[in-house]
């Protein structure tokens, strides 16, 4: 990942969203025509389309590429290159063209490249450290927060969490550049706006939404208590300044990144590499649509991509989308009447099930969970909030039997181990879509209250 983020961000000028990979390819074969991805029979993805190519193949694009390079930024990149080929290894650097590739916003790439990757040089010990400090230190910056906001315990409760689940065990989440950002952000905003620091909250939220996107589900929660019954004005003080902030600064890193090389074109790459990705659907994401799209065969659920399955039924793949999304109207809509009904930082918080309801985003990316935790364990004194958060740590040790198996019980086809698998993450899905019914029924009582 610190190849993605670094070499992605530091170079995004040239490389936009699909040169990535075939400037790799032709700088590793230029320095090292011995190296593992320089066989002609490695297989790459092509991030214009996701399919895989050889790499003989793409080496003709990849000259295009480098055209945009002047002669001191491509000696840059291939010692760049160079440095991560020798500190991975081989077996490593051999599949490490074989991602989605790095897709950060356009905003996030301007602000990283500005402020960091086009400054520190990952080959340079002290720089590297520094750079890879950032999210143990956005951790701790995070856990001092929430120990502000409310208290030592659940402040102790989010670091088993971060801890022990099973979606934050993987390595790609630990001694990466800014791999936690969003989540850490999201949570830092719901402690700030109870500590009522809406001006520092709403930047916060605006900082996840610009590295992710996806957070930005949480401000609604917020921006539907504008005007609800008894909410004073002092409270309606607070959620105008947390909303001027979270636009303020989130149309600001737009706006900054659109007047930066190839700004414009970059947003238009991006869209049309998130689009793709979305289309092409993935096996690790986690959500509704996950249990939604799935066929099970013989008892195994099978991931069901209506793109490709239903491509020549065309009414069958309307109408299969459809129910998707009327069944997400039918959760969204409660949700957020719910919300209305909550102090701020609780409505934040709760709208952790939009991101669930509406996105399908990689386990990786629940870290966001973390969200959940703050609205769950603030009351977790009272029989339901309890339980559900002691689920929600139970969810994330159950994972590790999904992942691995249990022999004992081999004829229970969940606990079968399916390792890096559609099944995970689908079973896990439904796991942590019980925290998600456990938060409606909080708030339906709440705001029955």
């Amino acid at each position: 990942d610190t190849y993605h983020y670094y070499l992605g961000s530091k170079y995004a000028a040239e490389l936009g969203y699909e040169g990535l990979y075939v400037a790799t390819l032709l700088a590793d074969v230029e320095a090292s025509p011995s190296s593992e991805l320089s066989q002609t029979s490695r297989q790459v993805r092509d991030l214009s389309d996701y399919s895989y190519s050889g790499a003989e193949a793409l080496l003709p694009r990849a000259q295009e590429v480098r055209r945009r390079f002047s002669d001191e930024r491509w000696t840059a990149f291939t010692n760049d290159v160079a440095w991560f080929r020798a500190s991975l290894p081989k077996e490593r650097w051999g599949i490490v063209l074989t991602d989605a590739g790095y897709n950060a916003t356009p905003a996030w790439s301007w602000l990283i490249r500005t402020a960091l990757t086009s400054r520190l040089d990952m080959a340079a010990p002290i720089e590297r450290f520094l750079m890879l400090s950032l999210d143990p230190l956005l951790l701790g910056l995070a856990f001092a927060l929430v120990w502000r906001a409310f208290g030592l315990e659940m402040a102790l409760w989010m670091v088993i969490l971060i801890g022990t689940h099973y979606l934050f065990s993987w390595g790609h989440l630990k001694g990466a550049l800014l791999r936690t950002d969003f989540a850490t952000a999201a949570v830092m905003s719901v402690a700030l706006l109870k500590l009522h620091r809406p001006y520092a909250a709403g930047a916060a939220l605006a900082w996840a939404s610009l590295s992710r996107v996806f957070p930005g589900l949480l401000a609604l929660g917020v921006l539907v208590r504008l005007g609800a019954p008894g909410s004073d004005k002092a409270e309606q003080r607070q959620i105008l300044r947390f909303v001027g902030s979270f636009a303020a600064i989130g149309l600001l890193g737009i706006g900054v990144s659109l007047f930066a090389p190839n700004g414009l074109d970059m947003w238009s790459q991006w869209v049309t590499k998130i689009s793709t990705h979305q289309a092409e659907g993935s096996h690790w994401g986690i959500g509704l649509s996950t249990v939604f799209n799935v066929d099970l065969v013989a008892g195994v659920p099978e991931y069901f991509n209506p793109r490709h399955r239903l491509s020549e039924e065309p009414s069958l793949r309307m109408a299969h989308t459809a129910t998707l999304w009327l069944c997400r109207a039918a959760l969204t809509i409660p949700a957020l009447v719910f919300a209305r009904a909550m102090p701020p930082h609780r409505a934040l918080a709760f709208c952790f099930v939009l991101i669930f309801v509406l996105v399908s985003a990689a386990y990786y990316y629940y870290l966001i969970l973390l969200v959940a935790l703050l609205f769950l364990g603030e009351h977790r004194i009272r029989p339901l909030d309890g339980f559900a958060t002691g689920f929600l740590f139970l969810a994330g040790s159950v994972g590790y039997l999904l992942f691995s198996g249990w022999d004992a019980l081999g004829d229970v086809v969940a606990l079968r181990g399916w390792g890096q698998q559609f099944q995970t993450y689908y079973y896990m899905s439904w796991l942590i879509g019980v925290t998600v019914v456990a938060m409606f029924v909080i708030a339906a009582r709440d705001a029955r209250r």
